[in-house]
Formats: structure tokens, C-alpha cells, sequence
């Protein structure tokens, strides 16, 4: 099954293409590396820590009314004092790592990135769609904007990734 974050039609076929990194999305399932969330927003505060607090303070607001997250997004709150061997903490509050992933699509999407996820078949899509081009912008200005980003994240190569699926 092909999970996808963000914009969803109610056609019963989708598809994507960005221009990003594939991560290998059993890191953010399995129970053996929950600290993948614990990297992820550790590395985001670090390289963005302006953007970071605002995103976070938009996330709490989005919330507001839903106490099981708002005790995820404690954690992000205190993420500098989570050692990443400390990442099953985080499991007690969602035992399938499923609220870490909508929280760090959340703050991803703060920087213009979108997730798309395939569990099945073990991807994990980080990028911008192509669809967001700037009139003003340049093919190459668009790369190179994602190419940083998502290399101080990730340490990433980016490419152009296309994926579509349906329900047959």
C-alpha cells in the first residue's frame, strides 16, 4: 500500500513526481529505529532552528484539540534532551511510529516538501513537486533550492522521482 502525504484526490488513482531523495521508509515502521524521527527533527532544529520552533508552534496550533499529539509534539518541544538511543520513548506514545511520520510530514511540508510513502515495497519519497516551480524560477534555481535542503537534511543525491497507483 502506497501511502500518500499531502494533497489526495478522490480519484482512485494517484500519482506523483518531485524532484528529491528516497529514503528507506522501514526506518520509520520498524520498532528497531524509532530514533529515525528522534535524527530527523534533531538534524532539522540544528541546521533550522528558527524554522524549526515556528514550524513546531504551527504544528501545536493544527493540534490543538488532539491530547495524543500534543504529547508527541512534547517530545519535539524537548528533542535536545532525547539521546537517539532513546528513540523507543517515543514508541510507548505511538507504538507504529505513525504520528512521529504525520509530525515530521508536518514540519516538512514548513519547508515546501512533501512525503510520500510506499511501506510495501519499502520507499520513502522526500522532495518537491515539480507543479511548484516558480513562474519567476528557473529549472535549475528549483534543483538547486531542493538540492540544499534536502542535503543538510539528509545527506541526500536528489532526482526526479515518478510513482502512480491505484485501487484495481
Amino acid at each position: 500500500m502506497k501511502t500518500r502525504h499531502g494533497f489526495v484526490s478522490n480519484s482512485s488513482c494517484t500519482s506523483f513526481c518531485i524532484y528529491g531523495c528516497t529514503l528507506d521508509v522501514n526506518n520509520w515502521y520498524a520498532y528497531s529505529d524509532a530514533g529515525c524521527f528522534v535524527r530527523l527533527m534533531k538534524k532539522i532544529k540544528q541546521e533550522f532552528p528558527s524554522d524549526y520552533i515556528a514550524s513546531l508552534n504551527d504544528i501545536k496550533q493544527k493540534y490543538k484539540d488532539n491530547e495524543y499529539v500534543q504529547k508527541q509534539i512534547e517530545v519535539m518541544e524537548t528533542i535536545d534532551e532525547i539521546k537517539i538511543s532513546d528513540g523507543q520513548r517515543l514508541l510507548l506514545i505511538d507504538e507504529n511510529c505513525h504520528a512521529e511520520f504525520e509530525l515530521a510530514s508536518d514540519m516538512m511540508e514548513s519547508f515546501g516538501l512533501s512525503f510520500f510513502a510506499d511501506p510495501g515495497n519499502g520507499c520513502l519519497w522526500i522532495g518537491r513537486p515539480w507543479s511548484c516551480i516558480g513562474d519567476d524560477q528557473t529549472g535549475g534555481h528549483f534543483k538547486l533550492k531542493i538540492e540544499e535542503l534536502i542535503h543538510s537534511l539528509f545527506g541526500e543525491e536528489c532526482s526526479t522521482y515518478e510513482e502512480a497507483w491505484g485501487d484495481y
